[in-house]
């Protein structure tokens, strides 16, 4: 499926972590809004003594590549989170939105007697700002007491996959030809009900002689899908070419989808049949 599997992920991220915690995915490498992730943060005995651990805990994290301003409530010290914030802030882009961590652990204690300690958590992926902003799973765990290495931290990124009935509508796309995606955008509606989203996607080699690309401009709220379905034909002649730097040379077609059909084609890793049928009817004449 043409999905997000290159999304951009935290910059200049420690890979899973400082080498006393360390996180681990066990479902999956890469993630949608309202997904669980399921893994395992792992704490490494530090040589030569015991170190309590107050708490474990874990957050996801979205970052906005552009430099989003935090808000001052973010940057507080000494509560719970600061430390999650810290790890996110300390990669250069700035955090989206609030940290919230769940605690998977309290009063741990790892040695060199006990070995490494595996701890299992789940935590949903919640509902982004933006699929092209940067996620991760960050990991804080709270040294007890005076231990000279302080608290250990983690970050370890993960792209973002688009929405379910997203899935479904690109898996439509599939079955008119291997488009591959190269630019994303999505924003919340200001009414709070649903997104927009705009995606563009480049055609296989052996259509770019007929199509320069197609872009999905979509919004969604409970119940609908819709929005055009937009065609950048190939330029052939003069007029085409000079059409084309204006963008005259694009035509927008309607489309519309029941939102709950999309997602039982992405359930069953389907293409919606609804969505297959109007794409090949709507580009398919490009392609004669």
């Amino acid at each position: 499926m043409a999905a997000l599997d290159d999304a951009a992920t935290v910059e200049d991220a420690p890979p899973g972590g400082d080498g006393d915690l360390t996180i681990r995915f066990t479902n999956g490498e890469a993630f949608a809004w309202g997904d669980a992730i399921e893994g395992e943060v792992v704490v490494r005995p530090r040589p030569g003594h015991a170190v309590r651990l107050a708490e474990v805990a874990v957050a996801v994290i979205e970052q906005d590549i552009d430099g989003i301003v935090v808000e001052p409530s973010l940057l507080a010290t000494g509560t719970p989170g600061s430390a999650a914030t810290a790890v996110a802030l300390a990669q250069g882009p700035e955090i989206v939105g609030g940290v919230h961590e769940k605690v998977i652990a309290r009063d741990v204690v790892v040695s060199p007697e006990t070995g490494t300690v595996s701890l299992p958590f789940s935590v949903a992926v919640p509902h982004g700002e933006s699929l092209a902003n940067s996620y991760a799973l960050a990991a804080r765990a709270a040294v007890s007491g005076n231990d000279l290495d302080g608290d250990m931290e983690a970050v370890e990124p993960f792209p973002v996959l688009p929405p379910r009935f997203l899935q479904a509508l690109i898996r439509g796309l599939d079955t008119v030809g291997d488009f591959s995606l190269s630019a994303v955008r999505s924003e919340p509606k200001e009414d709070g009900a649903g997104d927009r989203y705009d995606l563009d996607f480049a055609p296989p080699e052996g259509m770019k002689q007929h199509l320069d690309g197609v872009r999905f401009l979509i919004e969604d709220d409970a119940t609908r899908v819709w929005g055009e379905l937009e065609v950048n034909p190939q330029e052939h002649t003069l007029a085409e070419h000079l059409a084309s730097f204006v963008r005259a040379d694009r035509e927008r077609f309607p489309l519309e989808f029941d939102k709950a059909e999309l997602n039982a084609a992405a359930a069953r890793n389907k293409p919606s049949p609804e969505a297959a049928r109007r794409l090949q009817e709507l580009i398919g004449p490009y392609l004669k």
